[in-house]
């Protein structure tokens, strides 16, 4: 985690401001907070200032919203995930992590199966390799 960190903040030295390589880099402090290896709140903000950057350049950007939603989801608000990311969905259908994300806060964490198959159903249509698209 730490080695994407670095490599992103070096593809943002050579490109600039990018709301993609902010997103991927947003996502990464959200990954470090989930797996507990850092459980503070400063890494949480610092996604969220990530998550502000993306907004400056592309307020309607997919990357944006996906972003959002596993901030809020970590944040302990599901509802306000899910929002954000049918957002990211509506914007990106193919995004796979927004759809595993989408389906698996609907299915698993809300108990809404019936909500949640279609958007693993598509998950799986775009990425079936991935063992972890299949289980909710």
């Amino acid at each position: 985690m730490e080695r994407a960190l670095q490599s992103l903040a070096h593809a943002l030295e050579i490109h600039g401001e990018n709301s993609l390589l902010y997103a991927a880099m947003g996502l990464v402090y959200i990954q470090l907070y989930n797996m507990g290896f850092r459980t503070t709140e400063e890494t949480l903000k610092k996604a969220e200032r990530l998550l502000d950057k993306i907004g400056a350049l592309e307020p309607e950007s997919s990357h944006r919203y996906h972003l959002m939603g596993t901030i809020e989801r970590s944040r302990g608000h599901p509802q306000k995930a899910i929002g954000s990311l049918k957002k990211a969905v509506d914007l990106d259908p193919n995004d796979p992590d927004a759809l595993g994300w989408l389906g698996n806060l609907l299915s698993l964490y809300m108990g809404r199966p019936d909500l949640g198959k279609p958007h693993i159903k598509r998950l799986i249509e775009i990425d079936p390799l991935v063992a972890w698209n299949y289980s909710a």
